[in-house]
């Protein structure tokens, strides 16, 4: 069974200069299970030759997926595997919040970079 908070990011590469980035869903609904703890979130980079960049986690930036209004740490414990092609974040799920984000992409063999802005929204 899929997993029902994931997040698929493909990159548009037919104009190179231009890449352009989409997630889908465009805006993921989390909801946890009563009793359950974090929700996590699995965002996969579906274009050969784009992943995830390797930076050091931090609230604001992590792996190239920085949520708006995660000051209050309600996303935490960001994992990036399977050569930057995915990131896992936590999710407490604990309040009725809408949160934008943007996810960035690297083409590590040229460097180029790309994102967009989809949305969270949280239904504990």
């Amino acid at each position: 069974m899929p997993n029902p908070n994931s997040v698929s990011v493909t990159v548009d590469t037919s104009d190179p200069s231009n890449p352009v980035v989409a997630c889908n869903p465009d805006t993921l609904n989390v909801s946890r299970s009563a009793g359950q703890g974090n929700v996590p979130i699995t965002f996969t980079c579906d274009t050969a030759g784009w992943q995830f960049p390797d930076s050091t986690p931090s609230a604001g930036d992590m792996y190239g997926i920085s949520i708006n209004g995660n000051s209050s740490g309600e996303f935490s414990g960001a994992t990036r595997s399977g050569n930057g092609q995915q990131v896992v974040i936590q999710d407490a799920d604990d309040n009725n919040t809408s949160y934008s984000y943007t996810v960035q992409v690297v083409n590590p063999a040229t460097g180029q970079t790309a994102g967009v802005d989809p949305t969270i929204k949280n239904q504990p």
